[in-house]
């Protein structure tokens, strides 16, 4: 009915840090810092982040949610430009 669901799977797919090198470690901090420099914290939540206080805004939730979001992805572009692949099947 589902086929082969196994065979559908692709590789587990890593990145192999072991191998990389201390001038390949500073390109991708570099470049690494280079995005990270285009996420803004939103302004709304600045105001949450000096009271000190829990906030409980739903609305900056999903602020806190999107800002997550954004630096995960400066990571992901970084490794993806710089960290070689490693593939094994799994």
């Amino acid at each position: 009915m589902f086929g082969n669901i196994e065979s559908s799977n692709p590789p587990f797919v890593t990145r192999c840090w072991r191998s990389v090198d201390d001038v390949l470690k500073i390109h991708y901090l570099n470049y690494l810092d280079s995005l990270l420099e285009n996420v803004v914290i939103p302004k709304e939540l600045y105001h949450c982040l000096v009271s000190g206080r829990i906030c409980d805004d739903c609305s900056h939730w999903v602020l806190v949610s999107d800002y997550y979001k954004q630096i995960l992805s400066c990571v992901e572009t970084a490794v993806n430009a710089y960290i070689p692949l490693k593939t094994s099947v799994s």
